[in-house]
């Protein structure tokens, strides 16, 4: 790596931030001989899939609750694997029958992988709404298979559903479908995931986090969060790059 004129190392690209994107960004501009440096305002690498620890006895993930898609051929797998460092982060499924757990006043729901058994399951739960939740599961499939269909995965095109509701919020969808306080409750409670309320959720955003992990499965990597980063971080270093914490911007 040649010095520029004031004696620093001269860098092909500067990545801001060292969160999974920035990581995987910078991991394959190395990997394919870019000269990489990530700078990271923290003292620690990752963003929301770093860990901090209490009392040295007790750990606590930062933003890794659970991951979608992550099994063979899934998309985090992949992109790790032409890393080159696949085999370092593994990924534990967690039970299909019950990734996500809501409780409510005399009310507790699980929530199943598949579209079909979280469909029943609604139904068991909510007899009485049983024609809503038929309309607003039907809304929900055909959004979920024509956003299957944008990224090459089956061969359907967009479908009236997805023209009419996409773009419009998740309050006004449960509302058409005149759905209870407790059905939408339920229906909503995995907003964290997206961090916003239902009125300021477009349905396409929220069926799409779903689908992620009723058709993709929920999981959570072996370790922690920090494994993702711990595995990128070396990947970077290995190609050449470097990772620089503690780089506050000025006047910060």
């Amino acid at each position: 790596m040649s010095p520029n004129e004031a004696g620093s190392p001269s860098w092909d690209a500067i990545v801001i931030g060292s969160g999974i994107g920035g990581l995987v960004c910078a991991g394959y501009l190395a990997a394919f001989g870019s000269r990489v440096l990530v700078l990271e305002q923290h003292d620690v690498a990752g963003g929301n899939c770093h860990m901090f620890r209490r009392r040295r006895s007790y750990e606590f993930d930062i933003g890794v609750h659970y991951l979608g898609d992550c099994g063979p051929g899934g998309l985090l797998p992949s992109l790790l694997a032409g890393l080159g460092v696949g085999d370092r982060v593994r990924f534990r499924r967690l039970d299909p029958d019950g990734f996500d757990r809501i409780v409510l006043p005399g009310l507790r729901f699980e929530v199943p992988e598949g579209w079909s058994r979280y469909g029943d399951r609604l139904l068991e739960t909510f007899p009485a709404e049983a024609a809503g939740l038929r309309e607003y599961l039907s809304i929900c499939g055909e959004i979920a298979a024509t956003a299957r269909y944008s990224a090459g995965r089956t061969p359907l095109g967009a479908s009236p559903a997805t023209v009419r509701w996409s773009r419009r919020s998740l309050s006004r969808l449960f509302d058409h479908c005149g759905l209870s306080v407790a059905a939408r409750t339920v229906l909503a409670a995995q907003s964290g995931n997206y961090a916003s309320a239902p009125a300021n959720t477009v349905v396409a955003a929220h069926i799409r986090m779903l689908d992620d992990y009723l058709t993709g499965g929920a999981y959570y990597p072996e370790g922690g969060g920090q494994m993702l980063a711990a595995a990128l971080v070396e990947q970077l270093e290995t190609h050449g790059g470097q990772l620089r914490t503690k780089r506050a911007p000025r006047g910060s």
